[in-house]
C-alpha cells in the first residue's frame, strides 16, 4: 500500500510532530494537495527556538532532498522497516510479489512432465501428512496401460469409472507440432492463462490502493472469490465453457473500464467495480483449467497444461509490478487490465465448445473437437 509521509523539517518538527502543521505549506512543496515525499525547501534557521510560522525561516527557491520522514498514520510497513522512501524505491515495494512468482515459474514447469513420468510417485513434500494417498489413490487406468500394466488398470476399473494419464512421447510431440489446429489452440491458451493470473494478482494487490479502508478492501477482493468459484460450479455446465470463460473476461475488462471513469470521492461504487472485476478473473481463472485440460489430448494433457502453467506465472510475476503504472497515470492499471481482458474474452471465442464431449484420447480425436472453420 502506498504511505503518506513527508520529509522531517530541522528545527520545525519535534517528537511526535503532526503530518500537516500550520506552518508545513511554507516547509515542503505541494504536489495539489498532497505535500512532496521526499523534497524540502532548504531551511533558514539557526536558532531553535525560531518561528516556523514566519516563511522567511524558508527558501523556497532552492530544495533539498531529505532522509528523515513524518508520517501522516503510525501504521508500520515494509516502507519503514528497510527504508524503501521516495520515487526510486518504489519498484523494490513491488519486487516481493515478483520474487515469489518466479519461483512458480520455475516450479510450474517440470510439475507437468513429473506428472507424466511419475504420477504415483511425485511426492508432495510440504503436506507431509498426505503420503498416505500412496496407498488410498488408484493408479491412472492410462498411465498403466501405457506402461504395459493391464491387470493393474483392469483392478483400477473396477475400482473407479474413469481416470486420465498416459506417457508422453516424442512421437506425440512431433504430431503436436505438425497439427496447427492444437498449435493455435495451446498459444491462445498461453496468453489466456497468462491473462487470468496477471488479473487475479493485479486486482488483488492493487486492492489497497484503493480510496477506502485498505485493510476492509484487500478482504473484500479476497472474499468476493468464494461466490466466484461456486458460480463456476453452476455456469460451466449451463453456458457451457467457452462463453463462461469469455464472459469472465469480459466481466472484468468492463468493470474495469468503467472504473477509471468514477470521479473520486464515489469509494463505494469504485470498490464495487473492482469486486466485480475480481469476481470475473477469479471465474475465468478457475474455467481455463477446465477448458485446457478438455482440449488436448491424453497423452499431452498434463504436460500442456503445466506449460499453461508456467505461462501463467509470467503474469503473476508482472502483476505485483503494476501500481507502478499509477505513478505514470493513476487510471493505468485499470486500463491494462482492461486491455487484457477483452483481448482474452475475444480469444476465447476461437475455442471449440467441450461441454458434453468426451475427452479425447488422441491427437487426431483432439482436432475433430467442434470441427468447423470458426473454431480453432
Amino acid at each position: 500500500m502506498d504511505v503518506e509521509y513527508r520529509c522531517e523539517v530541522p528545527k520545525c518538527d519535534r517528537e511526535n510532530s503532526h503530518f500537516d502543521p500550520p506552518w508545513i505549506q511554507n516547509a515542503v512543496p505541494f504536489i495539489g494537495a498532497i505535500p512532496a515525499k521526499c523534497m524540502r525547501y532548504v531551511v533558514n534557521i539557526t536558532d531553535d527556538l525560531a518561528n516556523c510560522t514566519e516563511e522567511s525561516v524558508f527558501m523556497t527557491t532552492k530544495l533539498e532532498k531529505c532522509n528523515k520522514f513524518v508520517y501522516k498514520t503510525r501504521e508500520k510497513s515494509i516502507l519503514h522497516e528497510y527504508n524503501l522512501h521516495c520515487d526510486e524505491n518504489v519498484w523494490k515495494l513491488a519486487l516481493v510479489g515478483t520474487v515469489n512468482n518466479m519461483g512458480q515459474f520455475l516450479s510450474m514447469f517440470f510439475s507437468g512432465i513429473i506428472s507424466d513420468k511419475l504420477v504415483n510417485y511425485f511426492l508432495y513434500t510440504p503436506p507431509l501428512f498426505l503420503f498416505v494417498y500412496f496407498w488410498i489413490i488408484p493408479e491412472s487406468i492410462r498411465w498403466n496401460l501405457s506402461k504395459g500394466k493391464t491387470d493393474d488398470a483392469k483392478n483400477t476399473l473396477r475400482q473407479v469409472a474413469s481416470v486420465n494419464g498416459k506417457e508422453l512421447s516424442e512421437h506425440s510431440l512431433e504430431k503436436l507440432f505438425k497439427t496447427p489446429i492444437l498449435i493455435c489452440r495451446l498459444v491462445v491458451c498461453f496468453f489466456c492463462w497468462m491473462t487470468c493470473s496477471f488479473l487475479f494478482f493485479g486486482l488483488t494487490l492493487n486492492s489497497v490502493g484503493l480510496a477506502g479502508n485498505n485493510y476492509l478492501d484487500f478482504i473484500l477482493t479476497c472474499l468476493v472469490e468464494i461466490p466466484a468459484y461456486f458460480a463456476c460450479i453452476y455456469i460451466v455446465d449451463r453456458l457451457g465453457r467457452r462463453w463462461s470463460l469469455s464472459g469472465s473476461f469480459f466481466i472484468t475488462g468492463i468493470s474495469c473500464c468503467v472504473y477509471t471513469f468514477i470521479p473520486a470521492g464515489f469509494s463505494n461504487l469504485s470498490l464495487t467495480l473492482w469486486l466485480l472485476a475480481k469476481f470475473g478473473a477469479t471465474a475465468a481463472y478457475t474455467v481455463i483449467f477446465v477448458v485446457t485440460s478438455e482440449l488436448f489430448p491424453t497423452s499431452l494433457r498434463h504436460s500442456l497444461v503445466g506449460a499453461c502453467s508456467t505461462f501463467a506465472t509470467i503474469g503473476s510475476m508482472v502483476a505485483p509490478q503494476t501500481p507502478l503504472l499509477a505513478k505514470i497515470w493513476d487510471p493505468l492499471p485499470a486500463i491494462l487490465y482492461t486491455i487484457m481482458a477483452v483481448i482474452a474474452g475475444f480469444l476465447t471465442l476461437l475455442f471449440p465448445e467441450t461441454v458434453d464431449v468426451t475427452l479425447p484420447d488422441t491427437i487426431e480425436e483432439a482436432v475433430r473437437i467442434g470441427k468447423s472453420k470458426r473454431h480453432i
